[in-house]
């Protein structure tokens, strides 16, 4: 439990700030669902929780933890991003001429 020590305490917080209900839409892992758990079983003392749990998204959209990357092809961004920064700032130095 000691992974929910904090969002327990948060929660107590809330609760006693006169916060009765709160939604979370993903907040990654499963620490919003453990503490909804735990609210509801009278183990932590928290506002009614309702939690999408994980994210669903598009490829590459916010919930993407790929960012629509292929894993394969991920190692080569740096290197990728390195040389348009590199074009980008070479541009920039030119127009400034």
């Amino acid at each position: 439990m000691a992974a929910l020590d904090r969002p327990a305490k948060n929660a107590k917080l809330d609760l006693e700030s006169g916060f009765t209900t709160a939604r979370d839409l993903s907040s990654g892992g499963t620490a919003d669902v453990d503490l909804r758990t735990a609210i509801n079983a009278g183990i932590v003392p928290g506002p009614r929780i309702f939690t999408a749990g994980k994210a669903i998204g598009s490829t590459g959209g916010h919930a993407d933890p790929t960012d629509g990357y292929r894993q394969d092809l991920a190692k080569d961004l740096g290197a990728i991003n390195a040389g348009v920064v590199a074009l980008y700032s070479t541009h920039r130095q030119e127009e400034a001429l």
